[in-house]
């Protein structure tokens, strides 16, 4: 191409640049000169095609600003509807309104927005009662007159900022509102016959989202960094969220979805939260969410999903699932922390997709929920539906060492040092008020089983040692049902089977109390096992810290509930028991017992060669002394094995080895009991109503002295007895009986008063002269009647030295009973079976005593 040639081209493009930024300059100087013409056409043209008014203050251009683009800068625009009168409230407001034209495609008939930005605007939409709204402003008929010609001009739009703008829409008819404000929110477009794609990146502050005003409203006074990449497929009509980004007190929130506006109206959105917490979850739903939430506060973070499907139409309520899953988690609900959380389960409100997605059509499921609650690890499922009136149904196992739950339970009751649990249950009723407060009922269905394996426990209080214990347990709503129970209490092994009844219902409702049926059977039990028992019992440990926590006295509180309210009736059976020097065999009867009382009810047993009948009780187990309260009957018991085996009575005066026969009796005893279950004498108070065949009385101290008064050289150290009955009273360690025939191989005696087991004895013996003849050795002694005269007799007086040991004196005078104060008829009774020959025999007798 020649010189010149080029030449002529480059003033050609130099002439049309000059031309076109003189067109622009003289374009630009128009717009300044008719500005206000072209304002009020632009407000005019407006006004003419809404229901409504817009007023915009003033127009700016710009020529070089964004050079090759110009700038269209709207100041003050103002849009009302035609009701602003009524409701006062302005549908667009803006500050600043800057539009950026590209200049060679508006040459070109193409309008190309390269940017908008809106500065310091409100967009306020309005729905009222009577169903007006300020978005009608828009319904106008605005169809082309037939002499109206389409325009040639195509337009685009690239960008859109928005600094400070505020949407915000009040239905009243709905009981819906939002507010939302972009503080500095950019927008990129690109824009396609089939697609209009965006990526919107900024900082977005939600006043809140309520689409039911009285539950209160989502995301209420937070800050939003968004970056949403949004995809809006023309011809479907559909939009869609790719994978983007929300940014929420600096938790990041993964978003996607698909939102169809065609004839289906279907949307679909999923937002996943890798780790927030309750506290953020609670600033993000409404606050009636958050209220139920509130009972759930975990400290950790957890991972969680949100799946949310529905129709678009008005008032429609979409299906909602959540998703969540924790770790090493800690939750607090109200008095009770679960600690070592391991959870995974879901949230949803369409169980029944007949129903409307509502709380009443929703459900909780924790396909795991592992925990540990008061140091109990807890592995469970867990099912809550309706959360209006939330049902629970729940699967749980614990297995657990037992010397775990030292760190539990109040070590200065109990210690364990060895064996396995294993509980396993099912739980189905109400997740609150699962107790009817006025009938006292428990309104739910528990069931399960407990295993004990090789478990070892001390019950300190009482020092009883529970070892080799092994169990199967199984219970429902009220009963526990011990199916096999065997153990050793202080080395003694028994088994045990039988119910506890209302033990489910005990935990829960209050005032219910605990009653156990059950039966014992033991091969042979020694009682002598529970004489060191006062040592156990004075073990204690000091609590550990976690054992001071509210939740756990809880527990503590359950086992002393429990100790302290059972009542028990044990039917027993033991093959052999011993206490000290007391053996009895083919023990049965019942005991009924609480924590602080043992009684008997006809208890038998085979004793001493005999049989004894039981009943009675032991009261105050609470503390030391006890208090023995029993009515027993023995048949035909060898009474010098029975004094060997109640160890003499704690006396030392006639012993076993003083005793032969065999005793019929009926005994009503009260005592108190030591710490160790022995008896304190001081404290005896009982009735005797005896009977003795076929007795003798062997080497008893002091009746050989009789001999010095009467019956020379007569044996008094073997004395065999017919038949004894008699009534005798125990006070303390006092024996005190009434009037009793002896006839015995040796003489006959009448004798009554007071033996004393430490001190105290006073006994009167009459001794009728009419046996005074020596008796043969084949000599069978058999008891005369009540009313037999006696005749002449002796009166002996039988009193302890200050040595203690028994003295037998002559009591010509009766002063026996004048000391007794007895009445003047028994004394008259007495004298009158004297005679002047007993008189004469009396003063030979004391004769001989001043002698001696």
């Amino acid at each position: 191409m020649s010189k010149k040639t080029k030449r002529r081209i480059r003033n050609v493009v130099l002439a049309i640049i000059a031309l076109l930024l003189l067109s622009v300059a003289g374009g630009y100087v128009l717009a300044q000169v008719y500005k206000k013409e072209i304002l009020e056409a632009v407000n005019k043209s407006v006004n003419e095609k809404i229901s409504g008014k817009l007023e915009i203050k003033d127009i700016e251009f710009a020529i070089f600003n964004h050079f090759p683009s110009f700038s269209l800068t709207l100041e003050e625009a103002v849009l009302r509807d035609s009701m602003y009168p009524v409701h006062g409230v302005e549908l667009f407001h803006a500050e600043k309104i800057v539009l950026e034209i590209e200049l060679s495609k508006l040459l070109r008939g193409e309008v190309n927005l390269r940017s908008i930005t809106i500065t310091n605007a409100t967009v306020s939409l309005v729905k009222m009662k009577n169903g007006y709204s300020n978005t009608s402003i828009i319904r106008k008929n605005t169809a082309p007159k037939e002499t109206d010609t389409k325009s040639s001009l195509t337009a685009t739009i690239d960008k859109v900022f928005l600094k400070n703008v505020e949407f915000s829409m009040v239905d009243s008819t709905k009981n819906k509102w939002f507010r939302i404000g972009f503080k500095d929110v950019g927008q990129t477009l690109n824009i396609t016959p089939e697609h209009v794609k965006s990526k919107l990146i900024g900082t977005i502050y939600f006043g809140g989202l309520a689409f039911n005003a009285d539950k209160g409203s989502y995301l209420t006074n937070k800050t939003v960094h968004v970056k949403l990449f949004l995809d809006f497929n023309i011809p479907e009509k559909q939009l869609q969220i790719k994978s983007s980004t929300l940014e929420i007190d600096k938790n990041n929130l993964l978003v996607r979805g698909s939102f169809a506006f065609g004839d289906t109206s279907q949307m679909h959105l999923e937002i996943d939260a890798p780790s927030i917490t309750v506290k953020q979850a609670n600033s993000i739903v409404t606050q009636h969410i958050a209220s139920k939430l509130l009972a759930f506060n975990f400290e950790k973070p957890l991972t969680a999903a949100i799946r949310i499907n529905g129709r678009l139409y008005p008032g429609s309520k979409p299906a909602v699932d959540v998703f969540f899953k924790t770790d090493e988690n800690v939750l607090i609900m109200k008095t009770k922390t679960f600690t070592e959380v391991s959870a995974l389960g879901w949230f949803l409100n369409h169980v029944d997709s007949t129903q409307i997605n509502d709380d009443h059509n929703s459900q909780v499921i924790l396909s795991r929920f592992n925990a540990s609650l008061y140091g109990i690890p807890l592995r469970s499922q867990v099912t809550i539906t309706d959360l209006i009136k939330p049902h629970l149904l729940m699967e749980a196992k614990v297995n657990m060492a037992l010397e775990d739950i030292n760190g539990i339970v109040d070590t200065s009751k109990f210690v364990f040092s060895s064996g396995q649990l294993d509980v396993s249950f099912n739980y189905d009723g109400k997740l609150v008020d699962y107790v009817d407060t006025v009938n006292h009922l428990f309104l739910a269905k528990v069931k399960g089983r407990v295993k004990l394996s090789d478990a070892n426990l001390l019950y300190v209080p009482h020092g009883f040692e529970f070892s080799a214990v092994n169990a199967n347990m199984t219970f429902g709503d009220s009963l526990l049902n011990i199916d096999e129970l065997r153990m050793k209490i202080n080395d003694n092994a028994i088994s045990v089977t039988g119910q506890i009844i209302q033990f489910i219902p005990f935990l829960f409702v209050p005032g219910r109390s605990l009653f156990a049926n059950l039966i014992v059977n033991a091969g042979s039990i020694d009682f002598s096992n529970f004489t060191d028992a006062n040592k156990k019992a004075g073990h204690t440990r000091k609590k550990t810290t976690a054992q001071k926590k509210s939740s756990q006295k809880q527990i503590n509180q359950s086992i002393d509930n429990i100790i302290g309210t059972m009542e028990a009736d044990v039917l027993l059976s033991a093959e052999k028991i011993v206490s000290g020097k007391f053996t009895a065999t083919n023990l049965g009867g019942h005991i009924l017992l609480s924590d602080d009382y043992l009684k008997f009810k006809d208890i038998k047993m085979t004793a001493s060669e005999g049989v004894f009948g039981l009943n009675g009780s032991i009261t105050g187990l609470q503390q030391a002394p006890y208090q023995m309260a029993i009515a027993a009957s023995v048949d035909n018991a060898d009474i010098s094995s029975l004094f060997y085996s109640f160890n003499n009575f704690n006396q030392k005066v006639i012993t076993h080895e003083n005793l032969k026969g065999r005793l019929t009796s009926n005994v009503t005893f009260s005592s108190q009991l030591k710490k160790n279950y022995s008896i304190d004498p001081k404290s005896m108070n009982g009735k005797v109503v005896l009977s003795i065949k076929n007795g003798a009385l062997i080497n008893i101290d002091g009746l050989d002295r009789i001999s010095e008064y009467v019956f020379k050289n007569r044996d008094f150290n073997h004395i065999e007895f017919a038949q004894l009955k008699d009534t005798i009273w125990l006070k303390g360690q006092q024996l005190t009986y009434s009037r009793m025939q002896i006839q015995s191989n040796v003489a006959t005696l009448y004798t009554e008063g007071t033996y004393g087991f430490d001190g105290g004895t006073d006994i009167s013996v009459q001794i009728p002269l009419s046996n005074l003849k020596k008796r043969d050795k084949d000599y069978k002694p058999t008891n005369v009647a009540a009313d037999t005269k006696l005749g002449a007799s002796i009166f002996l007086r039988a009193r302890e030295d200050s040595d203690g040991k028994i003295q037998i004196a002559y009591d010509p005078l009766k002063h026996y009973y004048k000391d007794k104060g007895l009445s003047t008829d028994s004394i008259k009774n007495a004298m009158d079976e004297s005679t002047d020959e007993d008189d004469s025999t009396n003063k030979k007798i004391k004769k001989k005593q001043k002698k001696e």
